[in-house]
């Protein structure tokens, strides 16, 4: 029975999912507050979003979730802090473990991806694949912005006030109100310092 509970609100997830304009942000409010652990007032979500286990996901109040954004918690949780904007087809996952945290008043870009886990690969004797996980922490601090095709790994901590970059791969911390580009992302200037 409960698997069939399961399948009938994923097809409903489906459907509510694609609704177009604002009567779809409208539908889309209301079923995902009955499922997530927690959401703020005045949240809207775009058409294609796409939610895996909502009981370990937090939206705070006053945010806009883009199209085709995906959610996958899992294993971890996902944390997302008042008025921040997630725009179309970004992909936060926490899905084999480990927490995502957006802090307050947080611009994150298209396509942007936030992924906790990545693929231990030290063994040469063992596939890839067999190796299992490396599972960290992603957090941003407030007030951060993450330009266009930015890709955050876990680890890694993002000082407030920072900008990221269109196109970074973020694998370390990074101070407060820094601005910072590149693969690796590294420090460009300090935004506080003239």
């Amino acid at each position: 029975m409960k698997l069939i509970v399961e399948e009938l609100l994923s097809y409903l997830n489906g459907i509510i999912s694609w609704i177009p304009g604002r009567l779809g942000s409208k539908l889309r409010y209301f079923y995902f507050s009955k499922r997530l652990k927690k959401i703020g007032d005045n949240v809207h979500f775009h058409h294609g979003v796409e939610i895996d286990c909502f009981e370990n996901i937090s939206i705070g109040e006053n945010c806009g979730v883009g199209a085709f954004a995906f959610f996958s918690a899992f294993g971890g949780e996902i944390r997302i802090g008042n008025e921040v904007f997630l725009n179309r087809n970004v992909h936060i996952n926490a899905s084999i473990g480990g927490i995502i945290d957006i802090g307050d008043r947080c611009l994150i870009g298209p396509n942007v991806v936030f992924r906790t886990a990545n693929h231990n690969f030290d063994s040469i004797e063992l596939p890839i694949q067999k190796q299992g996980h490396k599972i960290d922490n992603i957090i941003l601090e407030t007030d951060v912005w993450v330009a266009s095709n930015v890709v955050l790994v876990g680890g890694i901590r993002i000082g407030k006030g920072s900008v990221i970059a269109a196109g970074s791969v973020v694998t370390k911390d990074i101070p407060s109100y820094s601005v910072v580009g590149g693969v690796p992302a590294k420090i460009i200037k300090k935004r506080n310092e003239k």
